[in-house]
C-alpha cells in the first residue's frame, strides 16, 4: 500500500529513487515520504485517522524500506508509529495537519453577527409614571415570592 501511494505521485517517486540509490533516506526526504502517507491518509479518512491505518503505514514504510526499521524496538517501526504511546513520525505529522486545518478564531469571530447593547450602551429608562407604587408594588412582591423556587 506504501509503495502504492509513493508511486502515485511525483514526490513519491523521488523519495523510491534515493532508497535505491543509496539504500537509506537523507532526514529532508523521510519527511517528504512521510508528509506525502499523512496527506494519504487524511485523504481516505479525513481527520480522524484510525490507529490501525496508521500501524499499517508504519509497517509498510519499513517493509518497503527494510533499512528504516529500528533494530532495537520490538516491532521496528515504533519510531514511525507506536500505537502504545500514540507517538511516531506519522502521528507527529498528523497533529500538525490537523492543528493547521482547524477553522481560527478570527475567522469564526468575523462571521457572526455585531450584537447591540453592552454596558457602555446607552440606555432608556421607563419614566416615573411607570413605576408602581402601594398596593400594586405589594401585590407583585407577592407573587414573586411566591412563585420563585427556593433551593
Amino acid at each position: 500500500m506504501v509503495e502504492q501511494v509513493l508511486t502515485s505521485k511525483p514526490a513519491g517517486l523521488t523519495v523510491i529513487k534515493e532508497y535505491d540509490d543509496t539504500g537509506s533516506l537523507k532526514d529532508s526526504t523521510r519527511r517528504l515520504m512521510v508528509n506525502i502517507i499523512v496527506a494519504h491518509m487524511c485523504e481516505k479518512e479525513g481527520r480522524g485517522v484510525s490507529k490501525a491505518t496508521k500501524e499499517f503505514h508504519a509497517l509498510g514504510i519499513v517493509s518497503l524500506f527494510p533499512s528504516l526499521k529500528d533494530p532495537y524496538s520490538t516491532k521496528g517501526y515504533e519510531h514511525f508509529y507506536d500505537i502504545q504511546s500514540n507517538k511516531g513520525f506519522l502521528e507527529w505529522r498528523l497533529k500538525t495537519v490537523q492543528r493547521q486545518s482547524k477553522p481560527t478564531s478570527t475567522s469564526t469571530f468575523h462571521d457572526r453577527v455585531e450584537l447591540q447593547g453592552g454596558p457602555t450602551s446607552s440606555r432608556s429608562f421607563g419614566s416615573i409614571n411607570d413605576l408602581q407604587t402601594g398596593d400594586d408594588c405589594m401585590e407583585a412582591m407577592s407573587l414573586l415570592h411566591h412563585t420563585l423556587t427556593m433551593t
